[in-house]
């Protein structure tokens, strides 16, 4: 199965995350979110025609980009804390 290499910064390990799992987290992110998070990294719109495109304010589109992170980054952790407790178990 493919598997994406993200860094952890705190603890300067590198996991991996299969692209099911990461699939899983993008679909739990609200839907403005996504979106968001979808044309900005990986379809490489700028914030200016993100807005166009969603009807929404620039400074809407770019608060949209750093809650998707946030959210994203919280999932993440709290995804390998519950792998994490599963595996040693």
């Amino acid at each position: 199965m493919d598997t994406i290499e993200i860094e952890v910064s705190d603890t300067e390990t590198i996991n991996y995350l299969e692209i099911d799992d990461l699939m899983k987290l993008l679909n739990a992110l609200p839907e403005k979110y996504r979106l968001t998070f979808n044309l900005y990294e990986i379809e490489g719109y700028s914030h200016e025609e993100i807005s166009e495109l969603l009807n929404v304010g620039i400074s809407t589109a770019r608060s949209n980009l750093a809650r998707a992170k946030k959210l994203l980054r919280l999932k993440y952790e709290y995804y390998f804390s519950e792998t994490y407790e599963r595996i040693i178990r």
